[in-house]
């Protein structure tokens, strides 16, 4: 154990220093006030009345420790990291819950979100005809359903394609997205079948969507094809600001939280990306049911032991919480009710499938009758005494006991 432990952690240590010397230069912060981070967009947040902010540092699956993300705003600005399945996860399911997002990227790795929403980030900067001094800064008019009327100006914004949702703000149908990064628009290709590569249309900029998009529980999601419409050195030109605004104030109407993730950015130096990796293990070990119980005795005391010693962030201090979740509820292996309760309802799947019933069948089974399933009096203890403080050592060996059960 102590070996893999170790060899966890020395991958650990290389993945940081790859992040941190060949991963991109360190941009779209809210909390840093170079002209390519977010201050100004954050410092509006902060000085509206109405509204809250707060980011995440560690994993976007500290979304999952929210009982109720109405009036919650993920934001994702540039996605400078692939989310990982149970984070993609963690997002669609805050989302589904009644929380909304807005996700800018152009050539990042937003894909991995997006292709759930049947939304796709072109592999190719964004062209127009219709642009600001220099055709890298494409202006894009919308009037939109909220309120807002005005022109916004991207900065080598790439294009979407949408199979379903609402467009927001779409370019001129003389757009054209530059496939082969030559910033010349390649009209006759011989080899191609069609002879014709990058054609002239009308690519959306912003759109809303949601998987059940008429469904008025779920909360929706903006894809924005271009990050940095919210940086400081943009975000005064044009209407950009008035739009940002008032995309805010649609999502929120009655007030509510932002949350930046400041998890998909790289990190400025080594200590820094320490910091950002020993957290998102963190939560990682203690966030998901069966990540937590490989994992939790591995490799958490190494990387709690790092992340108390390097301290707290210097920027994002006291920003990581989200709800009532601190670093002082990751610093033992414990099951949280939530994990309690998932996993009755696991090991009950287990059951009704081992004997081959229907969910309706199952359902109606009396207490003596499933006992007589079970068969195990510690277990059938742990099932229906579910006000009853469970110690680890006792979560331990039900953990053992339910695994081992039925042969499995």
């Amino acid at each position: 154990m102590l070996i893999v432990a170790a060899a966890l952690f020395v991958l650990l240590i290389a993945n940081v220093i790859f992040q941190v010397t060949m991963g991109p230069q360190p941009q779209l912060s809210a909390y840093d006030d170079d002209w390519n981070d977010l201050s100004m967009f954050l410092r509006d947040m902060d000085n509206a009345t109405y509204l809250e902010t707060t980011n995440i540092i560690s994993s976007p699956l500290m979304l999952q420790e929210l009982d109720d993300p109405t009036d919650h705003v993920y934001v994702a600005i540039g996605v400078e990291k692939q989310y990982t399945l149970y984070e993609a996860i963690a997002i669609y399911e805050f989302i589904e819950m009644g929380g909304t997002a807005i996700i800018a990227d152009d050539f990042g790795y937003a894909n991995s979100i997006s292709d759930y929403y049947d939304v796709t980030y072109q592999d190719g900067r964004l062209y127009d005809e219709q642009f600001q001094v220099n055709p890298k800064f494409v202006v894009a008019t919308a009037t939109t359903d909220f309120g807002f009327s005005g022109s916004l100006v991207f900065n080598e914004p790439t294009g979407m394609t949408i199979a379903s949702g609402h467009p927001i703000v779409e370019s001129t149908s003389r757009a054209w997205v530059d496939t082969n990064d030559n910033q010349e628009r390649d009209v006759i290709d011989p080899s191609s079948p069609t002879g014709v590569v990058e054609m002239f249309d009308t690519y959306t900029l912003v759109v809303e969507t949601n998987r059940d998009f008429m469904s008025e529980e779920n909360g929706n999601v903006i894809f924005i094809s271009d990050p940095s419409l919210f940086i400081d050195a943009m975000y005064l030109k044009g209407d950009n600001r008035a739009f940002i605004r008032a995309l805010v104030d649609y999502l929120l109407p009655n007030g509510g939280k932002l949350i930046f993730d400041e998890s998909r950015h790289t990190p400025e130096n080594i200590g820094e990306g320490f910091q950002q990796e020993g957290f998102f293990i963190l939560v990682t070990g203690t966030s998901d049911l069966i990540v937590k119980i490989i994992v939790g005795g591995l490799l958490i005391p190494f990387v709690l032991i790092m992340v108390l010693a390097i301290g707290d962030p210097s920027i994002l201090i006291h920003k990581q919480v989200l709800s009532d979740v601190s670093l002082h509820n990751l610093k033992t292996w414990a099951f949280t009710k939530r994990d309690i309760e998932e996993l009755r309802v696991h090991f009950l799947e287990k059951v009704r499938r081992t004997y081959g019933m229907s969910t309706d069948e199952f359902s109606r089974l009396s207490t003596k009758e499933l006992a007589a399933l079970v068969q195990d009096k510690r277990i059938m203890r742990f099932l229906t005494q579910k006000g009853r403080e469970t110690s680890k050592i006792e979560m331990d060996e039900i953990l053992v006991l339910m695994d081992m059960w039925g042969g499995e």
